[in-house]
């Protein structure tokens, strides 16, 4: 009975490390498609309610906004500006926007095509399949971390200033299509740590019970042995 006790709170402890794991997991991929939906909200919401009442005012909409006064952003130069405030925090999430298309500067500067195998395969997937995001767990930068890539669409209003902005690197843009791509690089240190604080106080309970457990049978045996020891006959000289 001991060591089946034993060998099923064992089970048990491993069910909780991988049920553990999982927790994590689901909870930095439902973070990170908030993140996500939240930017893209923003995003349509610039670009439907600031940059579409602009038009024909006079004020420029550009990319290279903080040298010219009196103009705005772009929306996907807000959303690069965004990601960029978001990355300085202290949570460590980062935010990254690219393309095989990127406007020429970011085309210049190296930041607006894909870095890595990852970001290559998102943009290949979510060109083919922009209902569906690509993710991955893995190590980046030396860190466990979930990477998310949600499809950018192309909106009525941006189909104009894309296939005729004087940086454009591609004219032929239509509605719908896939201009780029949004990724949620999120670390996961901070939720292991925690998971793993949870667990040590389950582990550090059933120790005690195991142990308890033990040490009352090894004493329940001890007191019986001497019992059937003391009704032994004593053996007469």
């Amino acid at each position: 009975m001991l060591l089946a006790v034993s060998l099923g709170s064992a089970a048990g402890l491993g069910h909780l490390v991988q049920l553990s794991d999982d927790l994590v997991k689901q909870a930095a991929l439902e973070s990170a498609a908030q993140q996500a939906g939240m930017l893209e909200q923003v995003n349509d919401f610039y670009d439907e309610q600031v940059v579409d009442r602009l038009r024909g005012t006079g004020i420029v909409v550009t990319h290279n906004y903080t040298a010219k006064k009196g103009s705005i952003p772009l929306p996907a130069t807000l959303t690069i500006e965004l990601g960029k405030h978001l990355s300085q925090g202290d949570t460590g999430v980062q935010v990254r926007l690219y393309s095989d298309f990127p406007f020429k500067p970011r085309l210049r500067s190296g930041e607006g095509g894909p870095k890595d195998a990852f970001e290559r395969q998102a943009l290949d997937r979510l060109t083919k399949d922009p209902d569906r995001p690509v993710y991955s767990f893995e190590s980046y930068q030396d860190r466990p971390t979930l990477r998310y890539a949600t499809a950018r669409r192309m909106k009525k209003t941006c189909v104009d200033c894309h296939n005729h902005h004087d940086d454009s690197t591609k004219r032929n843009w239509k509605e719908g299509d896939v201009p780029g791509v949004l990724e949620i690089i999120r670390p996961l240190e901070g939720d292991v740590a925690r998971a793993r604080a949870g667990l040590r106080g389950t582990f550090l309970g059933m120790a005690v019970t195991s142990g308890s457990l033990f040490g009352g049978t090894l004493l329940f045996l001890v007191i019986r042995r001497r019992r059937q020891m003391s009704r032994l006959p004593t053996a007469e000289v």
